[in-house]
């Protein structure tokens, strides 16, 4: 079939290769293609037309891909071999070939599976929730019994309120027994100032000098015995205004809490 083949396509029985290696190459590929060797006629042939192209090598080696069911390659070879200027019989021959090819290859092509179908999965039974127990009514709390309203009693008597306001709380004598203590001080330290100026006498160097620091211890001296008595009565008045305003606080502060406007309920007149 394949000479017939060839003579087909190449019009004349002497269309081969010329080279001589192409040409022994040729014959190895169609005695081998004879026999049924179509993987060495494939190879064979094929290195033929890599050193001649010749059209009848083409057809033959398009042709032993064919019988290895390797149409692809077989039908890059027939579109290879219609690229020639064949006459029209043997174009036709080829196209034949090219379209059984083409044929052979759809039907070779694996068909899309279909896509799955998905089984619809049921939800699970929704168990219903039990009940809440009921609630029991809680028991209303027992009425409350009006009680009636107490009445205040006396408030206690504070410390401060027995023994009175304290003394260094009193301005009146704070200010008498601090302004005394303060000038009895300086009373002080103008006698301490006149002693030492009268002692400095002996140290002078003339008689106008000794003369002025006599003066001076003289004035100084006069002057811290008045701040002094001074500062000493205002301490001793404010002694007596402490002694003489204690008792009578004293009596208020007991006396006021007795009386019904003190918040007691007895009342005292007099002294007590």
């Amino acid at each position: 079939m394949i000479a017939i083949a060839l003579v087909c396509v190449a019009g004349e029985a002497a269309a081969k290769p010329k080279r001589r290696d192409a040409k022994a190459a040729f014959d190895r590929g169609l005695a081998a293609y004879k026999k049924g060797s179509f993987e060495a006629a494939s190879e064979a042939l094929g290195k033929s037309y890599d050193l001649e192209r010749d059209v009848d090598t083409l057809f033959a080696w398009a042709q032993s891909e064919r019988k290895l069911d390797r149409c692809d390659k077989a039908l890059d070879l027939y579109e290879k071999l219609l690229e020639f200027d064949l006459p029209p019989a043997n174009r036709d021959a080829v196209e034949l070939k090219r379209t059984e090819c083409r044929t052979v290859i759809a039907q070779q092509k694996p068909k899309a599976a279909p896509p799955p179908v998905e089984s619809k999965v049921e939800p699970p039974p929704v168990e219903p929730k039990p009940a809440p127990p009921p609630v029991e009514p809680k028991p209303a709390p027992p009425p409350v019994a009006d009680q009636p309203a107490s009445t205040p009693g006396p408030s206690p008597v504070s410390d401060t309120q027995l023994s009175g306001r304290a003394w260094y709380k009193d301005p009146i004598a704070l200010g008498l027994v601090g302004t005394g203590g303060i000038a009895t001080g300086i009373g002080v330290g103008l006698l301490v100032s006149a002693r030492s100026l009268d002692s400095s006498i002996k140290d002078a160097t003339t008689y106008a000098d000794a003369k002025q620091r006599a003066d001076d211890a003289k004035s100084r001296g006069n002057l811290g015995l008045i701040t002094a008595g001074v500062g000493g009565a205002l301490v001793i008045g404010g002694v007596v205004w402490i002694v003489t305003h204690r008792g009578a606080t004293e009596q208020h502060a007991l006396t006021g809490w007795l009386t019904p406007g003190g918040g007691g309920g007895l009342a005292v007149a007099g002294a007590f």
